[in-house]
C-alpha cells in the first residue's frame, strides 16, 4: 500500500531548544515527518547520566570505561517516533 504524501512547502517547525523556525520543504508521509522530527527535535545524550543506563538496550557503552557511554540520540524517543509514524497517519484537510 502507497504511503500519501502531504506537501510541507512553506510551513516550520521550532528547533529543539524552541528558539528558531526550522522550514519544512517538500512532501512527506508519516515516516519522513518522524525521522525529520527525530534530526530537529532529539539532542544528544550522554546516556550515562540517564537513569536507563544501567538497562537500556540503546545504551553504546565505551570500551575502556564501561561506566560512560557514547553520546547518542536518545534510542528510546528515537523508537517512539518511529512507533507514531507507523501507527498514525498525516491528514491535513485542503
Amino acid at each position: 500500500m502507497d504511503e500519501e504524501y502531504t506537501d510541507f512547502t512553506g510551513l516550520s517547525i521550532f528547533d529543539v531548544y524552541g528558539v528558531k523556525r526550522v522550514p519544512l520543504e517538500g512532501e512527506f508521509n508519516a515516516a519522513i515527518l518522524a525521522e525529520r522530527l527525530v534530526e530537529e527535535w532529539i539532542p544528544y545524550y550522554e546516556c550515562h547520566k540517564c537513569g536507563r543506563f544501567d538497562y537500556c538496550k540503546f545504551v553504546e557503552r565505551k570500551p575502556h570505561n564501561p561506566t560512560r557511554a557514547f553520546d547518542i540520540k536518545c534510542g528510546v524517543l528515537n523508537r517512539r517516533f518511529a512507533s507514531l509514524s507507523r501507527r498514525h497517519s498525516i491528514y491535513f484537510p485542503g
